[in-house]
């Protein structure tokens, strides 16, 4: 944290800090962690991702004996925060049997329904963004999934983004996205 610039030692100035470390003004907005999990309609579990699946119910409608829709559609939906405790606009990436990007088909209505998180990120002041969305054949996260959701989502947050200290972004995920990235000029 420190050689990247991200924060300094404690000294005995800081005696109200907790810890060895004290984050550098502006630094906890630029350290995030994501992580994903499953998203059904048929409240399956599945083995992926770091939190218990979302189940997407409708409690006021009669569903039998259980309030389970078979269904065997599934997302994959990643969300997170930054040290500062702002959240990341949530990602939804959804299975598609289509074989060419042109052959995807979504409605977009429901993303231009969904609230729009605020958040500060890499920007001068307080800006609204949207919830994102990718399609593959599985409905899952790879490496390259991974790139296009950074490319798509995490950059826009971090237009300043930049190999100096203070303009760095430090992104958490889990190993299992077997993906690495090192900075790289978006401009």
């Amino acid at each position: 944290m420190i050689e990247l610039g991200f924060a300094c030692e404690k000294t005995a100035v800081d005696v109200e800090v907790q810890g060895e470390l004290v984050f550098l003004p502006g630094q906890k907005e630029r350290i995030i962690n994501v992580d994903k999990t499953d998203g059904t309609l048929d409240d399956t579990t599945g083995s992926t991702g770091g939190r218990p699946p979302m189940v997407f119910t409708a409690p006021d409608v009669a569903g039998g004996t259980t309030s389970v829709n078979k269904c065997g559609y599934k997302t994959t939906i990643i969300c997170g925060s930054t040290v500062a405790g702002e959240p990341i606009p949530p990602h939804f990436q959804f299975k598609s049997t289509a074989k060419t990007n042109e052959g995807q088909r979504i409605s977009v209505d429901w993303f231009g329904l969904c609230p729009r998180i605020r958040g500060k990120f890499g920007h001068a002041h307080t800006k609204t963004f949207p919830v994102t969305f990718g399609m593959n054949e599985k409905g899952g996260m790879n490496s390259i999934e991974l790139q296009m959701y950074v490319d798509m989502a995490i950059f826009p947050l971090y237009p300043d983004i930049a190999d100096v200290p203070g303009k760095r972004v430090l992104m958490k995920v889990d190993s299992e996205w077997s993906w690495t990235h090192e900075y790289r000029d978006v401009g």
